[in-house]
This record gives structure tokens, C-alpha cells and sequence, in this order.
């Protein structure tokens, strides 16, 4: 906890981080007394969740590992791409710091898909803009794998795995995100698990991806069903003119296959030069 605190004070303004120390604090006990299994009020927003420490997972993640440091929250309004939206954290995240922004969230998983949609119209965001689809290459639909077994999970993707023995899978719209980019994009944040590179590819091949200024990407390899290497795909967004930086890639079990399997992950944060 103590590098929480830490953590929270050496990225935000005093009186935002006095404001989150607190807020982490009563999270902390509603997790011990598991006071609201559904819902919880954290800063100003209401959100609603499927399982309490996915949610506690999500928060910690997004709101007290802001790296890069977030700019003031009087930025002039942006538009930002949140790809892979879960039930919205990170959108709440990016309305918190940039309270006039303008967000397309896209999420393929029904279940959150549901879960973020409430937490949008709870919290009267109408700024906010939601779409049932995978990201990809293509526009059809495809097979979305996830595992069935961690509860409150929303991990999952449209890569096939590779050996996977406990598996959900369903039907869901696959859309170009090209087709939902016509000005400029102040950032686009993706965490598709494994679709990165697809994404990539299209926005180049269009063009599109030169009206995006900054991009941050959790990118996923597995060696085996996933494409690209690491320093593939930081090639190609420095020819695209981004500079980049990024966290150690480590392995960890995947959400989405058997538990002795693993999955090389790593965050990114290109801006264009």
C-alpha cells in the first residue's frame, strides 16, 4: 500500500493525489467487508462491476500507474479512441484528466459491453460514445475466445489460442477502426490482447493513422498464434514518425488459456515526434 501512496504523490498535483489516497483507502475496506459486491463510488463516478478484486485490479492498474504523467486537466477537448474498453475504467480515467473529452469506446464482449454501458449512463456521460465491435483488419464478424473459468474476467480475443482447454467462444462484429477516424485523435489507447498488430496495419494502410497523436498499447506475444515480435512492432510505429517507450516485457498466465501457459506483455507509449 505504502507504494501506492507513493506512487499516487509522485504523479498527480497535491490535491489530486490527497483525493485518490482516499479514495484508495475506502476501496481498500470495502474490499475487507465487501460492502457492495456490484457497485462502488470511487472519485465521482458510480461504477458497476461483475466481481469486486477484478474491479480493485482495474482501478489500481489504470488510475495509480499513470505513466506517463497525465497533462492538467484543463487540456483543450480531445478526441480518444479507448480500444478494448472492458467496462470502462480507463474511459473514466481519461474523463477525470480531460473532463471535455470526446470518447469511442469499442468492447466485443456482450458481458462488458453491458457493464460499460451502465457505467457511462450512470455517471450521465454523453460524451461518450459505445460500439460492440472487435478491432481488426477486416469488417465481418469473428470468433471471440475467452476463458469461462475466472470470474469477473473480460479478457478475451479474437485470436484463435493455440491450446486452450477451457474456452468460451462466441460470434461478435469485427469494423476497420479507419472507418471511425475522420479528424484528428488526441490518443488512442488499445488492449485487444493480440489484435494490435491487425489494427496497425489498417490504420497504415489507410492512412489514417497520421491524424493520431499519441497511442498507448498493451502489446501481447505468445510466440506462437501472435505474428510479430516486439521490436517488429516498434519498428513500424517509428517509421509511421512515433517515438516510443516501453515497460519490461513479462510473462504472465494468459486470461484467456490454460493456466501453465503464458503470455509475454508489455505497455507502450508512442507520441509522434
Amino acid at each position: 500500500m505504502i507504494n501506492q501512496i507513493f506512487g499516487i504523490f509522485s504523479s498527480y498535483s497535491l490535491p489530486d493525489s490527497i483525493r485518490l489516497s482516499l479514495n484508495y483507502l475506502l476501496l481498500i475496506i470495502g474490499n475487507r467487508i465487501h460492502r457492495n459486491e456490484r457497485g462502488e463510488r470511487f472519485l465521482s463516478f458510480l461504477i458497476e462491476f461483475p466481481y469486486r478484486p477484478a474491479f480493485f485490479g482495474l482501478i489500481s492498474e489504470i488510475f495509480f500507474h499513470p505513466f506517463p504523467q497525465p497533462e492538467p486537466k484543463n487540456f483543450t477537448p480531445v478526441i480518444i479512441i479507448d480500444g478494448g474498453a472492458n467496462i470502462g475504467i480507463r474511459t473514466l480515467f481519461y474523463i477525470w484528466r480531460y473532463p471535455n473529452a470526446r470518447v469511442l469506446c469499442f468492447e466485443p464482449n456482450p458481458v462488458m459491453f453491458r457493464y460499460l454501458n451502465n457505467n457511462m449512463d450512470n455517471n450521465h456521460l454523453s460524451q461518450i460514445n459505445t460500439f460492440p465491435y472487435a478491432l481488426g483488419r477486416e469488417d465481418k464478424d469473428v470468433m471471440l475466445y475467452f476463458n469461462k473459468t475466472p470470474r469477473g474476467s473480460g479478457s478475451a480475443t479474437v485470436v484463435a489460442p493455440t491450446n486452450s482447454t477451457d474456452e468460451g467462444a462466441l460470434m461478435v462484429p469485427m469494423r476497420r477502426l479507419s472507418h471511425f477516424i475522420d479528424t484528428d485523435i488526441y490518443l488512442l489507447k488499445l488492449d485487444i490482447e493480440g489484435a494490435e498488430m491487425d489494427v496497425l496495419d489498417e490504420l497504415c494502410a489507410t492512412g489514417k493513422i497520421g491524424l493520431i497523436q499519441k497511442m498507448v498499447i498493451e502489446y501481447h506475444f505468445d510466440g506462437h498464434a501472435f505474428r510479430h515480435t516486439l521490436e517488429e512492432f516498434l519498428g513500424k510505429l517509428k517509421r509511421e514518425g512515433y517515438s516510443c517507450i516501453h515497460t519490461t516485457l513479462e510473462k504472465g498466465p494468459s486470461a484467456y488459456v490454460e493456466a501453465n501457459y503464458v503470455m509475454s506483455t508489455c505497455m507502450i507509449y508512442a507520441q509522434r515526434i
